[in-house]
């Protein structure tokens, strides 16, 4: 995950002499995204310039940018010389080409935009979607289960909210060993690769692609027929993997059995996704 942090948010939280509430709240907040080692921290060459000279504290910022750089977690983007240094945010969200971007702002706390047809907006502290970025960005983890909901609806909108945080989804993998499709409507349309357990059926193919139609065309179904090789359920969209240890037709507020856990992480991420050789394709 990359984060893109504006001029404000650097001059508030770099400052050197921090009022203890401040200390135990925003600031505390960015130093446990800058601290979160499964953060990229975006700039360009420009924009560091623009900072050095505008941010009071130029030696915590020069150093912030070194022990960056130092654990490869200096993300830099060059922007076009036509844009003028107001338009270096906003240029830099657009040219990077990361499906998870997410630029960070401040208030009374730390805002976490998004982007719209007017530029950016903020996110409500209050809402599902806010929580759900500022664990994924401080912690590394988002965690939740059947005690967070008061109904179903709730649940799917969290569902929405989750897959609303990449940008851009080019493919989604799923591994789960039922053919199962409910929370997952709003990926309709998306290129969709899903890796199941084949049971003794005689109809289980044609009752797989049955259901998979509700995603839309481009679904490409993949099977098993060693339950060893399959036992998670798992939704994995470029390094974002989401894990529930119920089926998902049993996520409902009345089934009290059931989290779900939620992690940015390439490295797992292609660990889990390495074991889908063993998979058939079925033929559409």
């Amino acid at each position: 995950m990359i984060v893109l942090f504006d001029s404000t948010c650097l001059i508030e939280c770099l400052r050197i002499n921090q009022t203890e509430s401040l200390v135990k709240t925003k600031v505390k907040k960015f130093y446990d995204i800058i601290y979160n080692d499964t953060i990229e921290v975006l700039f360009s060459d420009r924009y560091i310039k623009h900072l050095e000279q505008v941010i009071p504290d130029r030696q915590i910022f020069e150093a912030l940018i070194v022990e960056l750089s130092d654990k490869s977690r200096l993300k830099k983007e060059n922007t076009s010389s036509d844009v003028t240094i107001e338009q270096e945010f906003s240029s830099l969200y657009q040219k990077c080409s990361s499906p998870y971007v997410f630029p960070v702002s401040i208030g009374d706390n730390i805002v976490y935009l998004q982007s719209d047809e007017n530029g950016f907006s903020t996110i409500k502290s209050t809402s599902t979607k806010y929580k759900i970025i500022d664990s994924l960005l401080t912690k590394g983890t988002y965690q939740t289960s059947y005690q967070d909901f008061k109904n179903d609806n709730e649940i799917s909108n969290f569902f929405k909210d989750v897959f609303s945080l990449p940008r851009v989804i080019n493919k989604v993998v799923i591994i789960n060993r039922e053919i199962d499709v409910n929370y997952m409507i709003s990926l309709k349309g998306k290129l969709i690769h899903y890796y199941t357990l084949k049971t003794s059926g005689s109809y289980f193919f044609d009752d797989a692609k049955e259901e998979l139609k509700k995603l839309g065309g481009k679904v490409k179904l993949h099977y098993t027929t060693n339950k060893r090789d399959i036992h998670e359920r798992k939704i994995i969209i470029d390094g974002l993997i989401i894990t529930t240890d119920n089926s998902f037709q049993n996520l409902t507020v009345k089934e009290p059995t059931w989290d779900i856990n939620i992690v940015y992480n390439h490295e797992k991420a292609d660990k889990w996704l390495s074991k889908c050789s063993k998979f058939k394709p079925v033929k559409q």
